[in-house]
């Protein structure tokens, strides 16, 4: 196994010759005139760089950015396995003298690399004696400035991860929490998924999520779709959207032909000049100025790796972002923080963030001024009250909580009307599109609320008659075109919307009718003590004629559903279930067995037919599907009971002599000597009315009983 090596930065003359003649022979063509302050709406300016490309040709010293690499930062490689690929990772790594130090993963993006670290060196040996003390450890992505590049496609982001992870791992910190923005946000996640047991806790200064899961966070959805957002958080997200929209060309490009990119960029040192300033000109607050020698040094290191994976990770990464990292909640075992800035590219709420990205949220902070800044301060003790809590969120939760073991229906009919109405009086503006399809949303779960009520009340007809009637004068007096169709948007998901919360909150309660039947029963009946006869599902006695029948009771009362094919299918001929049997055959005893638990399985789904059509009269249709696969469940053990003892019968009849009674039958002698069969009236099969019929038997010239 490889050890770390020191590493010194030393470029070789040669290249360096081979940069500054391109430069110096570079061709800058001219810009069109742009109207004040639109100069960067097509790219960097040609102003901007030519400024830059003079500064290259007449002040930039590469020696002297060299030597100050090499005496700020202690920098090493090692070479380390991951799958089929062994990269030579090139880290940074300043270990405290402090036993108390945490290990701190620093993980950069595009168009960063490990010199932004830089302010994180000093925690090392903090001059307060009281601060946290970290090691630090920042090593360069695969394929990034001295890190060698892979071989094969194919090396993700949680393949990034698990180098960054072994190279921990190396160094003997088994335990570390990390940082990172842009690429390093999505890796530390990778790392805090794949190895909670190690990553303590990540700070992230970049987030993006996918929407909230309906099933998991369907009232965080619902206020998603609503766009229920502060001023601050729609300014933050329309951030979002414009580099989205408008600025993230550049990815595609990258992520769609790294090596066409790639070859021209590593070939033009003023062309990957003016790929990476005008990025950083987007990512800034407006009027920052950049250092020139700082964006220079960052062009010449990833001209100095003579690699594509700069923009080879957009190939790659992308594709599988959304299963290999955003669908993966970081877990609660991960302590999670967040910084995020007014002029990040990358947002969302935290109410968005807890149901999308982590488990465990103590410390969340969104500063009002300033950019991206990767100096980092351990979060104070009291991190978990230090999180934001939006006050507008209280009524709704509070309501919301009091109301839902109602129904979803109603929950949702005075959560969204109270918002309706509070948006009402304490709002001058608008109306918005927001608000139009919030009213539609509210009639759509009154339109629900009446559809499923309309089987069992007029009221409900009523209430659905008269929003048909509010929607149809709307869409035919109202010359609004939007207002129109934010409203038909709004109906249709509170439609459906209220139809999924119902499926998944919503419980059956029993039928006022068999509540009142079984109260008043449960009154009449005496009190006995419970004994194993009364516990009988089916209890064989003797008729009249010396025959056998049976008595079902109420399976109603028999247990929960999921018991009671284990006690069909456990009555046996020792099951205290079934009569005395004893004067039959073994085989008998088989065909006796087998119409019993097809009575019983016949009883039980009649039983559950009945619940089905009240669950449908209530409107329950998640509880009448339940039913509906049950019916069918207990119509096929019943068919297979009857078939089973049906294909006994065939061979007991095949098998017996004349003088043998089938099952089910006793033997009468006849005063001439002959034997007769007298039929039971035993219920067997489907609905306990099948008996196994067989004719009499007796010599030729024998009498029948009746002529004696």
């Amino acid at each position: 196994m490889s050890s770390p090596k020191p590493f010194t930065i030393n470029v070789d003359q040669q290249k360096l010759d081979w940069i500054l003649q391109r430069v110096q022979t570079a061709n800058i063509i001219p810009d069109v005139q742009h109207a004040q302050g639109e100069e960067w709406m097509d790219g960097v300016p040609s102003d901007t760089i030519s400024d830059l490309v003079q500064y290259w040709k007449t002040s930039y010293d590469w020696r002297k950015v060299e030597q100050e690499l090499n005496s700020t930062y202690k920098m090493f490689t090692v070479d380390i396995e991951e799958g089929n690929e062994i990269i030579n990772l090139h880290f940074v790594h300043h270990r405290s003298s402090r036993r108390d130090a945490i290990p701190l993963l620093f993980a950069h993006g595009w168009p960063g690399n490990f010199t932004e670290v830089e302010e994180l060196l000093s925690m090392t040996e903090p001059a307060d004696p009281t601060q946290q003390a970290f090691h630090i450890v920042a090593p360069s992505i695969p394929g990034f400035v001295f890190s060698s590049s892979p071989k094969k496609p194919g090396f993700t982001i949680p393949r990034i991860a698990e180098v960054y992870h072994k190279l921990m791992i190396k160094l003997g910190y088994t335990r570390y929490i990390g940082q990172g923005g842009d690429w390093g946000s999505f890796i530390q996640r990778s790392i805090a998924t794949a190895h909670p047991e190690s990553c303590l806790g990540i700070h992230l200064n970049m987030i993006m999520a996918l929407p909230p899961s309906p099933k998991q966070s369907p009232l965080t959805l619902l206020w998603l779709i609503l766009r229920w957002f502060t001023d601050e958080e729609k300014k933050r997200l329309g951030r979002m959207k414009w580099w989205m929209d408008d600025e993230s060309g550049y990815s595609k490009i990258q992520g769609t032909k790294p090596q066409t990119i790639s070859l021209a960029l590593l070939d033009s040192p003023v062309g990957m000049l003016s790929w990476i300033r005008e990025k950083l000109e987007a990512l800034m607050t407006p009027g920052y100025v950049w250092d020139k020698q700082k964006v220079i040094t960052w062009t010449m290191l990833y001209l100095l790796s003579n690699s594509s994976w700069h923009a080879r990770i957009y190939k790659e990464s992308i594709p599988g972002l959304r299963t290999q990292v955003l669908e993966k909640m970081v877990p609660s075992e991960v302590a999670f923080g967040a910084s995020l800035f007014p002029y990040d590219v990358g947002y969302i709420p935290l109410w968005w963030a807890k149901a999308s990205v982590a488990q465990n949220i103590v410390f969340w902070k969104e500063h009002d001024k300033g950019v991206v800044c990767t100096k980092l301060s351990p979060p104070p003790k009291h991190t978990l009250n230090s999180v934001p809590h939006h006050n507008y969120n209280v009524p709704y939760i509070v309501l919301l909580l009091i109301m839902i073991p109602i129904t979803s229906t109603t929950a949702l009919l005075i959560g969204i009307g109270a918002r309706i109405l509070l948006d009402h009086f304490t709002r001058s503006d608008g109306p918005f599109v927001k608000d139009f399809i919030l009213v539609g949303t509210w009639q759509g779960v009154a339109l629900h609320f009446a559809t499923k009520s309309s089987k069992t009340s007029g009221f409900g007809i009523i209430v659905a008659f008269v929003i048909t009637a509010k929607l149809f004068i709307e869409f035919n007096f109202t010359p609004d075109v939007m207002r129109c169709a934010t409203t038909i948007l709004g109906v249709a998901l509170g439609v459906l919307f209220t139809d999924l919360l119902s499926q998944y909150f919503d419980r059956p309660l029993a039928s006022p009718n068999k509540r009142r039947k079984r109260s008043s029963s449960a009154a009449q009946r005496p009190e006995r003590k419970p004994t194993k006869e009364k516990e009988k599902l089916v209890q064989f006695r003797p008729n009249t004629q010396g025959a056998t029948s049976t008595t079902i009771t109420d399976l109603t009362d028999a247990g929960d559903i999921s018991h009671v094919i284990s006690d069909i299918t456990s009555v046996d001929s020792n099951s205290d279930r079934i009569g005395p049997i004893s004067s039959l055959s073994p085989l008998e005893r088989e065909i006796h067995i087998l119409r019993t638990r097809a009575s019983l399985a016949d009883s039980e789904r009649r039983r559950l037919k009945e619940e089905r059509k009240w669950a449908i009269s209530q409107g329950n249709m998640a509880r009448a599907s339940q039913m509906k696969w049950e019916v069918k469940r207990y119509t096929a053990l019943m068919q297979t009971f009857n078939q089973e003892a049906t294909l006994k019968e065939q061979e007991v009849a095949n098998s017996q002599q004349s003088t043998t009674s089938y099952p089910g039958q006793s033997s009468t002698t006849t005063r001439n000597g002959s034997t007769r069969h007298v039929e039971s009236s035993a219920s067997n099969g489907v609905n306990g009315r099948h008996a196994t019929k067989s004719s009499s038997k007796r010599p030729p010239n024998s009498k029948s009983p009746t002529n004696g």
